[in-house]
């Protein structure tokens, strides 16, 4: 196209400056278009490298979010695992509570045996059949 632009501007003269003209408006024309389609293929392009651009901007954020949920889950399941031994922990400590009670009503129990034992040992009961002694 542009070989027939240089063709008609060098036979280019005032007898034929009519049909020239024609042509060469036709031909302006059609740069034209070239040019609209040019411009369009440089406006996709540049779109195309933007979300493209903005495409791998996802990707990684996704991948980054991926493995923020991975270690999320792993730190679910730790506390899960923590939560698991506290509901133990704590029940240990029921029974260790519960076995002090327990401790704590034999050691009284056992003074209680004591104290009458010594009672008995100080104070034989009285077996002679009667009175006072004194």
């Amino acid at each position: 196209m542009l070989a027939e632009f240089r063709v008609a501007l060098r036979n280019l003269n005032v007898l034929n400056l009519g049909k020239n003209k024609r042509l060469l408006s036709t031909l302006v024309e059609e740069i034209q278009v070239l040019a609209n389609r040019m411009e369009a293929g440089l406006h996709d392009n540049f779109e195309f490298n933007s979300d493209n651009n903005e495409h791998r901007k996802i990707k990684r954020e996704i991948k980054k979010l991926e493995r923020q949920k991975t270690e999320l889950s792993n730190e679910i399941e730790d506390l899960e695992l923590v939560l698991g031994k506290q509901v133990e922990l704590d029940q240990l400590q029921s029974m260790i509570r519960q076995s002090k009670k327990e401790l704590r009503e034999l050691n009284t129990a056992i003074v209680e045996v004591q104290f009458k034992s010594l009672q008995t040992e100080n104070h034989p009961p009285n077996t002679s059949g009667g009175g006072v002694h004194v």
